[in-house]
């Protein structure tokens, strides 16, 4: 399909009102003690919303292979002082592994992290104090298990506490403000997921009324679970905002930033593993947990101008709720504007079966959660700012997860096959910081 030119369509869409915040409740995960001197302060770790995303402070994601692992654990106080930062009196810890699946609690650690935010005053770009460790991180695990639906860590850490600088990016280890900190934890683990945006409902959005004129991209053609269906990749004007569901932006942080945060994790990591790590939220955005932390923490974005996130989601006309349900959706995370052709990459795929009353699908399958990789071939790729075009193939296994038990994770028993091919005009999206 010509880039320039879109076939114009009709589609009937309603729009659901917007949702309601209790949509978005906390969920507790575990607890986080920590000591600093005499004193002693209990931190939460929940799934929930936090700085204008709904996602899960305790996550973890093995690597492409089945062997080793992330785990990071974001703790913070249940309530923070008036005019406050959320994050103020936060502590993150980070632990990577390369050992042998499966990981349990004698299984060694190849580095360990932890972070302590001091003062942050509300609405400030970046804290006041902020705190890295100075020396080794001691962990002592107790229990650690990643097993779907029952993954849990506990134990404790210490470590030496020093100033952190946020524009050097340097801990200073002989500043007198430096303290010994240790924290013991016990909390659920959810595998990362996608951070879902938590819209401002101060101002209730109506319902809209009537046809909604569409641009047709370009199509998505694929055997889903044995039947042979067609998508349509779409672009209009819904809720005053033009939307495309072919798109490609810029992504303003990087695995590097977090590296010089937390250590030289990074360094050694492949270019599937890195993409993993900047991707999981890549179902549909540009941000992931680990990364969201230092671009809270600093408040400035990071990383290389070829950073780029690209979505392609199919939408099927005969569904009674196009936007929504039917629609499958390939994200993919490409460390330059120029990937290698015919080369299989890492994408993730998701099928939305059935849309709910919140952001979160009701029922979705989603790639990844059976040990296999999801591949996208790019037979042809352009992006050039403001648009673009792409064309190629994908492949992927889909399990199905519910909404309603997002922590009982995929259901391996219903798994399903699809494999499709792809050609759409692409739409360029100003990238969004965290």
């Amino acid at each position: 399909m010509p880039d320039a030119r879109y076939l114009a369509m009709t589609l009937v869409v309603i729009a659901a009102p917007a949702m309601s915040q209790s949509a978005f409740e906390r969920e507790t995960l575990g607890s986080m003690s920590v000591a600093i001197g005499d004193t002693e302060t209990e931190l939460e770790i929940f799934i929930g919303p936090l700085l204008g995303v709904y996602r899960t402070l305790a996550g973890y994601n093995t690597r492409f292979g089945g062997d080793g692992g992330i785990i990071s654990i974001e703790a913070l106080q249940s309530g923070v002082p008036a005019g406050a930062h959320p994050m103020q009196g936060s502590v993150v810890m980070h632990l990577d592994f390369t050992a042998p699946a499966p990981l349990d609690a004698s299984s060694p650690h190849d580095s360990a992290a932890m972070f302590f935010v001091g003062d942050w005053v509300d609405g400030a770009e970046m804290p006041e104090q902020a705190f890295g460790n100075a020396t080794s991180v001691a962990v002592d695990l107790e229990h650690l298990e990643l097993a779907e639906g029952t993954a849990r860590i506990a134990g404790s850490a210490s470590a030496r506490m020093c100033p952190y600088d946020i524009v050097t990016e340097e801990v200073s280890s002989g500043s007198d403000a430096c303290f010994d900190m240790s924290a013991r934890f016990d909390t659920a683990l959810l595998r990362f997921a996608p951070p879902v945006p938590v819209e401002d409902t101060s101002e209730a959005v109506e319902a809209e009324e009537g046809p909604i004129t569409m641009d047709v991209l370009g199509q998505v053609t694929a055997t889903l679970d044995g039947q042979e269906r067609e998508w349509l990749t779409i672009a209009g004007r819904i809720r005053g905002r033009d939307v495309a569901s072919a798109n490609w932006q810029r992504i303003e942080f990087s695995v590097p930033g977090f590296a010089e945060t937390f250590g030289d994790i990074a360094d050694d990591l492949t270019d599937e593993e890195r993409a993993q790590l900047d991707m999981l939220d890549g179902f549909f955005s540009d941000n992931n947990p680990l990364a969201g932390i230092v671009e809270e923490l600093t408040g400035e974005p990071a990383g290389t101008p070829d950073d780029v996130s690209l979505t392609i989601s199919g939408h099927d006309p005969e569904s009674s709720n196009i936007l929504t349900e039917q629609v499958l959706s390939l994200d993919i995370y490409l460390t330059t504007v120029t990937p290698p052709l015919g080369v299989p990459l890492p994408v993730d795929v998701t099928f939305f079966v059935e849309a709910s009353d919140s952001f979160i699908p009701a029922v979705f399958y989603v790639s990844g959660e059976d040990g296999t990789e999801a591949s996208v071939t790019f037979e042809a790729l352009d992006l050039t700012p403001g648009g673009g075009h792409a064309r190629g193939t994908f492949q992927a296994t889909l399990c199905r997860m519910e909404g309603a038990r997002l922590m009982d994770g995929a259901d391996l028993s219903d798994c399903m096959p699809v494999e499709g091919s792809f050609d759409t005009a692409l739409i360029e999206e100003e990238a969004q910081p965290d």
